[in-house]
């Protein structure tokens, strides 16, 4: 049973390529960079250092995981099995995800030990464990999310296009409007993804990030469905 797991594995690599793998990593090591420009500069990174973590990091990840999770050569003979192509797909998407789960935790945990400042007000005063769990919400919440739904709408549309294109527009909206809406509009609360580089000090942080959490398992839940449906998927194979 573990060498049939561990095949599936290294196909499910194979067809993902090192590229979606190594992509968290890459992704930092850019930002790194740029800060390095900043630090020669004399401006104070941190801040930038936290957006690649939970502004940067769920959207491509998101993008890579809705482009490439659902694709396969052997599509056809897979739905033959429809458990067998939806474990396929969540198993693609464990890996991408589990490689920028362990880039994120550690750099998160480097970061706010080394500068506690730049985490969330509402959590500061829990014990330090607790304090650096709570702390991988920052980029755990919205990654979950774009990721949940940018699986789902690929699959309910059966079109990558149309997911990225959502995905860049939510982005957007959150990156520039999202702050300035929250105080007359507090329905906005759950969907408040990226607070902790925009605005730390908020008292509804925690709340938030889990109402974030249980919408990704909902968009996860119809995404599995969306999956069973052989009929659905095989319609979906010649679109983009």
């Amino acid at each position: 049973m573990l060498t049939t797991l561990h095949n599936k594995l290294r196909y499910d690599i194979r067809v993902l390529g090192l590229a979606v793998i190594a992509a968290p990593a890459l992704l930092l090591l850019g930002i790194f960079l740029f800060m390095g420009l900043l630090l020669i500069m004399g401006v104070d990174p941190t801040r930038l250092f936290m957006a690649g973590l939970e502004i940067l990091l769920p959207v491509a990840m998101s993008l890579i995981i809705a482009t490439v999770c659902t694709q396969d050569s052997t599509l056809e003979i897979q739905l033959t099995f429809p458990r067998t192509f939806a474990a396929t797909v969540v198993r693609r998407v464990l890996l991408a995800l589990g490689s920028a789960g362990l880039v994120a935790f550690i750099t998160t945990l480097l970061l706010v030990l080394l500068r506690p400042d730049v985490q969330a007000q509402e959590i500061s005063h829990w014990p330090l464990i607790l304090t650096l769990l709570g702390d991988q919400l920052i980029w755990l919440a919205p990654l979950l999310w774009f990721t949940a739904l940018g699986l789902f709408i690929t699959l309910l549309t059966n079109s990558r296009t149309a997911s990225s294109s959502l995905l860049a527009s939510i982005w957007l909206i959150e990156v520039l409007f999202v702050k300035g809406l929250i105080p007359t509009n507090s329905w906005l609360r759950p969907l408040y993804l990226f607070a902790t580089t925009l605005q730390p000090t908020i008292s509804f942080w925690l709340s938030s990030r889990i109402e974030i959490l249980a919408t990704a398992l909902v968009f996860f839940g119809l995404s599995w469905l969306l999956l069973r449906n052989r009929e659905h998927v095989l319609k979906g194979m010649h679109h983009d």
